[in-house]
């Protein structure tokens, strides 16, 4: 290990030097926990961007908004692209659901797209949406559409936004249908 001179005489350890100079100037340790993300505005989860935030107020009644899983051709699609890389969607609805209403005047305000013939969708991805979107208020029974592969696609071209995700669950994307703003 190098030493290193201190400007006192002493010669010191460079470890103890480097620790020295951390802690006069007051810095985090390495191996302290990260710190919970500041809240700028009350009542809105710091897991909605400016972006996404922006293209949540800009729709209108009955635009549609797509969250996507890591593997869906976002690019391809979407109008508009908002990446929220490292995401799950069940924390997203949660975070959104609060201050996004879902349109009530149709049968199902949310889709996913229905498996392809011969493979089967795994349950637990529904069921974790439904309890963040109970989490977040909403009915948890919601009526949710299952869309065939390909018409889901092109119905994606006509969202709003597509916002890609970290999500990495299978079959994984769903669409959400705004309602009026409580007014």
């Amino acid at each position: 290990m190098a030493v290193i001179k201190n400007t006192s005489g002493p010669v010191v350890d460079a470890t103890v030097q480097i620790l020295l100079i951390l802690v006069e100037l007051r810095l985090t340790p390495i191996n302290e926990p990260p710190r919970k993300p500041a809240l700028m505005l009350n009542g809105i989860s710091p897991l909605l961007s400016p972006e996404l935030l922006n293209a949540l107020y800009k729709m209108g009644h009955g635009d549609e908004i797509l969250f996507a899983d890591a593997h869906y051709p976002g690019h391809t699609f979407g109008k508009e692209v908002i990446r929220a890389d490292g995401l799950s969607i069940p924390d997203l609805l949660t975070a959104t659901l609060g201050l996004f209403p879902l349109d009530p005047y149709v049968d199902s305000p949310l889709a996913m797209m229905a498996a392809v013939p011969g493979d089967e969708l795994d349950p637990t991805v529904e069921e974790s949406y439904r309890n963040a979107i109970a989490a977040a208020g909403v009915a948890k029974d919601m009526s949710i559409e299952r869309v065939e592969r390909f018409a889901f696609y092109e119905r994606s071209r006509d969202c709003y936004a597509v916002v890609m995700t970290g999500e990495m669950a299978k079959y994984g994307n769903i669409i959400l249908k705004k309602g009026l703003a409580n007014i």
